[in-house]
């Protein structure tokens, strides 16, 4: 049936990169040493502003910001991706490509004499 690769690579994309050595499970313990506080790091930025913006500590429309968002999601792309947590990446990429593009609205903004 013409769904079943498809569902195949959506539900079981780890096996795909298991020639990989980040995706292997002898290099999980060797990595995650690193991995881990890279993600919990990634966390706490991205809640943090959250946090800012929500109390009114940041705008959504500054630098420090956006910066935040792009750091905080590619500390978190590369935890879930070192995971298989596929989902999880694509969510952070978008989220990263959403932070590259508001950088790029802020910085090319013309600014006003």
């Amino acid at each position: 049936m013409f769904f079943n690769p498809i569902l195949y690579l959506i539900l079981d994309c780890k096996h795909l990169f298991s020639d990989y050595s980040i995706f292997s499970q002898s290099k999980d313990m060797e990595w995650q040493w690193l991995i881990d506080p890279l993600g919990w790091l990634g966390s706490i930025i991205l809640v943090s502003a959250y946090l800012m913006v929500s109390y009114d500590r940041l705008s959504a429309s500054s630098l420090s910001y956006q910066w935040m968002n792009l750091i905080g999601s590619f500390l978190l792309l590369i935890n879930t991706a070192f995971y298989g947590a596929f989902p999880s990446s694509f969510v952070n990429v978008v989220w990263g490509i959403i932070a590259i593009a508001a950088l790029h609205r802020i910085l090319t903004r013309p600014t006003k004499l």
